[in-house]
């Protein structure tokens, strides 16, 4: 996470993210919803953040280096898998626990891969997310052939799809639980393992999680 010295501020969840951004990444985030990446500027920054402009230089080499920032911070939060943060290995479990991320940092994910933010952190998180799926297929004892490459790609994909939807609909206060859009995407991983890959050499647990014996759908 970020070192800077600047002091976290007691109200972050305000802005969608109980992450601990500092003054000056939370005020980048707010400037980013309103104009693009390029057009921010250190002074604007500064004025925002309420900080002097030679403290925001000891921290800092520009204002892009504030969105690259940013940016590593939620790349490390969206940690797939395994959850390091949550000690979850268990695939299901760590969909989920995935997607309540997304949930408490909702407004920095709107900024940073909307209109106005980087084009290329969708990609980035992407690329992170066919690493670690990859990783949990190894795991699931699966052989790697040209299907599971794919399938690989497709979790991922979803993932990142479902998290932009899911990013806006938390800002507009109408998102679905967490736990249902992982039973969405845990569905092609069981699809791939008992259609295509054969019977998974794997607990029921692992495979299902802890919908094994529960609906599909969580409505409440």
């Amino acid at each position: 996470m970020s070192t800077s010295h600047y002091s976290k501020t007691s109200k972050s969840n305000r802005i969608g993210m109980k992450m601990n951004f500092d003054m000056v990444e939370q005020a980048y985030i707010e400037l980013l919803e309103v104009e693009p990446y390029q057009r921010i500027l250190v002074k604007e920054i500064v004025h925002k953040a309420r900080v002097p402009r030679s403290s925001f230089y000891r921290q800092y080499g520009g204002s892009l280096e504030v969105l690259e920032r940013i940016e590593q911070n939620l790349l490390e939060a969206l940690q797939l898998y395994p959850n390091l943060q949550k000690s979850m290995d268990k695939p299901f479990d760590c969909f989920r626990a995935w997607f309540e991320s997304c949930e408490e940092c909702y407004r920095a994910i709107n900024a940073v891969a909307g209109d106005n933010g980087d084009p290329y952190f969708a990609r980035r998180l992407k690329g992170r997310l066919v690493q670690q799926i990859t990783q949990m297929m190894v795991d699931d004892r699966l052989v790697p052939e040209q299907m599971f490459y794919y399938v690989s790609e497709a979790l991922a994909s979803m993932c990142v799809g479902l998290m932009m939807r899911f990013a806006k609909d938390c800002a507009d206060d109408c998102a679905p639980d967490p736990s249902n859009l992982a039973t969405m995407v845990n569905l092609l991983r069981i699809a791939y393992h008992n259609d295509i890959a054969g019977t998974p050499d794997i607990s029921a647990e692992r495979l299902y999680g802890e919908s094994v014996n529960a609906p599909i759908w969580n409505l409440d």
